[in-house]
């Protein structure tokens, strides 16, 4: 299933120095990307899901705009709620990892464990045949006290983010098509 997305969420805890911390927010952006479902019941799927959203951090936080792109990719199922209805609600749960990807120069990538869940419904078109609208909500575990984004050079290293929260949040709506084989 192919699908287009609009992602919200996700900030960093800056370590701006002398034990003080600044929020660095990232952008609200459009994501795209594509999830393989492999039936399993009349109820359940497996699926495979990947994501992607290109954004930047925004102006004013600590770090300016530095573009970053984040990407997801788990491995769940989906599980309908109630199959005798005409339009299909149904659960969503995965685990997987995310990564996280600065522009060229800021930086190398980080990727970290995540989990993923969310509610969608299926508009059967036909038999082989459905639109799909979906939630989800991403919870990236990070380290408290983890570096984000360093590189090094014969002038030295450097980190551009100095992470002191637990987590990283994010939301996305999805819209997509299903094929069904």
């Amino acid at each position: 299933m192919p699908f287009v997305g609009y992602r919200m969420g996700g900030d960093f805890d800056v370590d701006v120095g002398g034990g003080l911390t600044r929020n660095a927010n990232l952008d609200e952006h459009g994501s795209y990307g594509i999830a393989l479902d492999l039936r399993r019941d009349e109820e359940s799927q497996y699926e495979l899901f990947y994501s992607r959203q290109e954004s930047n951090l925004e102006s004013n936080s600590p770090l300016g705009p530095l573009g970053i792109d984040v990407e997801y990719l788990h491995i769940g199922g989906t599980l309908v709620v109630d199959q005798q209805l005409p339009l299909q609600p149904y659960i969503i749960g995965t685990l997987g990892l995310t990564r996280f990807s600065p522009e060229p120069g800021s930086g190398s990538d980080n990727t970290r464990f995540s989990v993923s869940f969310g509610g969608g419904l299926r508009v059967p078109v036909s038999t082989h045949f459905n639109l799909r609208f979906e939630a989800r909500g991403f919870l990236t575990f990070v380290d408290t006290n983890t570096a984000f984004f360093c590189s090094s050079s014969a002038a030295g290293g450097f980190c551009s983010i100095r992470s002191s929260g637990s987590t990283f949040v994010q939301y996305e709506l999805l819209a997509g098509a299903a094929f069904a084989f």
